[in-house]
């Protein structure tokens, strides 16, 4: 008899539900649907600004806009300083966020991939992403979400979630991830993004313990640092990846691998190859993987892509 889940018709705010190459990480290339979340506990204004741990001397990158005038994600501006996609974080664009149900957001999932999770062409799998804001906060309604798709016999083998590791798994959705894994083969990967203080702005936003609790639900993931090239940058980030290899209880995500990734979020910023290449040749000296943004340089940093 086909197993059937209890699955809750929580409601869900999110932004974003579209599908585009992975532009970030281990899969970049992939085809791609995204589900990006409403809502995060950090705000890291501090990226791509001039001292990112000196909040007085930010500037705002979306001076002169008054947020309740804007009524579609389509007519932001671009994001140059702090958080890319600040119109998932902060609470000043939660008009423009849709709240549906899970069992609404799974059936439009549905529609909006080819059978059986296959492209047309390639017959390549359809990975989904899971992002935010900050997926973790809605941990039981993302799970609830892949639930619904296995109970409809048709859902994805690939699933990644884009966190900022700052949120553990509950002990319930540690093994409801395991299921996923060990009953349906579905690969669950973590791609967890610390935010440094000396990038981000963001201080003590490194919570070894909750990686344990994602490592403890999959191990297939890596950790992916945004750095900014400032000395004061790869110092943190090496000071953090040095406590990673301390064989003392927990710190389980010293089995992954490190990427960094040269921060900004516009073409025009990622583009700069003096900055770039500078972050690349220290990171292959350091020994890290080399992740790019993709996805800016074919569509720009707008939404829905």
């Amino acid at each position: 008899m086909k197993k059937v889940h209890v699955i809750g018709d929580r409601t869900v705010r999110y932004t974003e539900l579209f599908t585009s190459v992975q532009g970030e990480g281990r899969y970049t290339g992939k085809l791609s649907m995204f589900f990006r979340f409403f809502g995060c506990n950090l705000s890291c204004q501090g990226f791509f600004q001039a001292h990112p741990t000196m909040p007085s001397t930010y500037k705002d990158p979306l001076a002169g806009v008054e947020p309740k005038t804007i009524k579609r994600l389509e007519d932001l501006p671009l994001f140059q300083y702090g958080c890319d996609t600040g119109y998932s974080v902060s609470a000043k664009f939660k008009h423009l966020a849709e709240k549906a149900t899970v069992h609404d957001i799974s059936n439009k999932m549905l529609t909006m991939v080819p059978q059986d999770w296959k492209h047309n062409h390639s017959n390549a799998d359809v990975h989904l992403v899971f992002t935010g804001g900050e997926p973790l906060l809605w941990q039981d309604e993302m799970i609830d979400i892949v639930f619904f798709l296995v109970d409809s016999g048709n859902y994805p083998k690939f699933i990644t979630v884009e966190t900022n590791g700052t949120k553990p798994l509950s002990a319930e959705n540690i093994e409801r991830i395991k299921e996923l894994r060990d009953e349906y083969g579905i690969e669950w990967q973590w791609s967890v993004s610390p935010k440094l203080w000396t990038v981000s702005g963001e201080d003590e936003a490194i919570n070894f313990d909750a990686w344990d609790t994602y490592f403890q639900a999959s191990s297939v993931g890596y950790l992916k640092f945004v750095v900014n090239g400032t000395d004061v940058c790869w110092e943190e980030l090496n000071y953090y990846v040095d406590l990673l290899q301390v064989p003392l209880n927990g710190h389980l995500a010293r089995e992954w691998e490190v990427y960094v990734m040269p921060c900004g979020a516009t073409l025009e910023q990622q583009s700069d190859l003096n900055y770039i290449k500078a972050i690349a040749e220290r990171a292959l000296k350091e020994g890290y993987q080399i992740s790019g943004r993709l996805h800016v340089s074919l569509f720009g940093n707008g939404v829905n892509t």
